[in-house]
């Protein structure tokens, strides 16, 4: 999963220059490539609940969107959803980014 992740941050964070489109293909990628990975014995169900409603969201996300449609769409999530994004968001960043190669 860290590697997977590893590699779409890097996609993500390196092209500043990325349009929407390059962005939100990025995007939905890695949430099918997730979706077919198996999640490390260390991520909570917080964040395994967190990843799938993020696996969700991108699957409603038309290839023409824009980042502010996809920013849009957590609006609709309850307290309850919002808080598993931020434990994927935060497992994530910190455990696989702490040991970015």
């Amino acid at each position: 999963f860290c590697e997977a992740y590893i590699d779409f941050y890097e996609r993500s964070s390196q092209n500043a220059a990325a349009t929407d489109a390059e962005v939100i293909a990025s995007m939905k990628a890695f949430a099918e490539e997730a979706s077919g990975l198996e999640m490390p014995g260390s991520m909570s169900t917080e964040a395994r609940l967190g990843l799938a409603t993020w696996i969700d969201l991108m699957s409603q996300v038309p290839a023409d969107a824009s980042q502010a449609d996809v920013a849009a769409l957590g609006q609709g999530l309850s307290v309850k959803q919002t808080a598993q994004l931020d434990a994927y968001y935060l497992y994530s960043n910190a455990t696989c980014l702490s040991t970015a190669r």
